[in-house]
């Protein structure tokens, strides 16, 4: 802090700092109680010829809200009184440097802090020319920790009846045997709420080998902090426009009344076996993973959801299909999340 020049390193962090494009990184948490700045000063000159002791030599630091100042290294260094002042010495001598821990209480860094920016400003009785303030920023970064449960690893449908052919469907019941299958996504920590978006992405086996349908998604229904039913772009939920009769309608509603004991699992390829009418020569099996079926891929965004979000993805089983290929099988049917 001399006519020559000062200089100034900060560093904002807990215990130890990420570094992202050259920005400090604090990752979220409840448990962050406490942040340290660190300060390191030189009254450095700019050239051998210039530079003298700074008088007054102090340091004037500003903070947000979401920081309360609590103690300083070395001890009586600085003084708190609604901001931070801290004194370099008297004078602050040619090439001395000057190292200062200042430890910040977070009270008020949560999801929707974006950044943390502490200001030091010097100043100086003595001649300066370029005593400039410098910042610390401290982005605030936010990890999901979410995971992914089946609650009905293992599905079981049939096939029997005639064939009926695609422009001849009006109902959904037209279409198969129905389906469903049953998720739940769970974050830990914090609601994510409106703040993000989590993508569930499906692999869905909707063709055999030969172009013909093999499950036919209805519907997809997605339950957070609200109810709503996801539709991927492309028009692959329901392609064909398929309605519910009356009867379907009254079925539908009965079973979101019952309570089921749903069995979990954390495997993320959902296998179907289906019956056929008469007992079966052989297996065979139609699989994304496998390449023994066509497959698509569509996701859903869950938006504002909370802590658990159930999704329940209703499909029918391409009944002609299965009659005129796999009559004599009992084929199992999978395709991945």
């Amino acid at each position: 802090m001399s006519q020559g020049g000062w200089k100034a390193f900060l560093q904002l962090c807990n215990l130890s700092c990420d570094r992202r494009n050259g920005m400090q990184i604090l990752q979220y948490s409840r448990d962050v109680k406490k942040l340290n700045l660190n300060i390191t000063v030189t009254n450095q000159p700019t050239s051998p010829t210039n530079g003298e002791d700074a008088h007054q030599a102090l340091l004037n630091i500003t903070f947000p809200p979401s920081l309360l100042p609590s103690s300083v290294r070395p001890s009586g260094a600085c003084t708190f009184n609604g901001g931070v002042l801290c004194q370099l010495g008297n004078p602050f001598k040619r090439n001395q440097q000057a190292e200062l821990i200042i430890t910040f209480e977070v009270i008020g860094i949560s999801l929707y802090t974006q950044d943390v920016i502490i200001q030091v400003e010097p100043s100086t009785l003595s001649q300066q020319d370029d005593l400039t303030a410098v910042s610390a920023v401290l982005l605030v970064d936010y990890t999901i920790d979410a995971s992914l449960r089946i609650l009905n690893p293992w599905l079981q449908s049939h096939f029997s009846g005639t064939v009926m052919g695609e422009s001849a469907m009006k109902h959904e019941e037209d279409v198969g045997s129905p389906i469903r299958f049953h998720f739940q996504v769970t974050t830990k920590g914090e609601s994510l709420g409106s703040l993000g978006t989590i993508m569930l992405g499906f692999e869905w086996p909707y063709e055999v080998s030969n172009g013909k349908w093999l499950l036919y998604p209805t519907d997809i229904m997605v339950k957070g902090n609200e109810e709503w039913f996801c539709e991927p772009p492309g028009q692959v939920i329901n392609h064909l426009n398929l309605s519910l009769n009356v009867h379907q309608r009254n079925h539908s509603s009965n079973l979101t009344r019952k309570k089921r004991e749903l069995e979990a699992s954390s495997k993320s390829e959902v296998p179907i076996t289906l019956a056929a009418a008469k007992k079966a020569k052989s297996d065979t099996s139609l699989s994304c993973s496998e390449g023994t079926s066509r497959c698509i891929w569509f996701e859903c965004p869950l938006k504002d959801i909370g802590a658990v979000t159930d999704v329940t993805v209703r499909a029918r089983v391409w009944n002609s299909t299965f009659i005129e290929d796999y009559r004599n099988y009992s084929p199992a049917v999978s395709g991945k999340l």
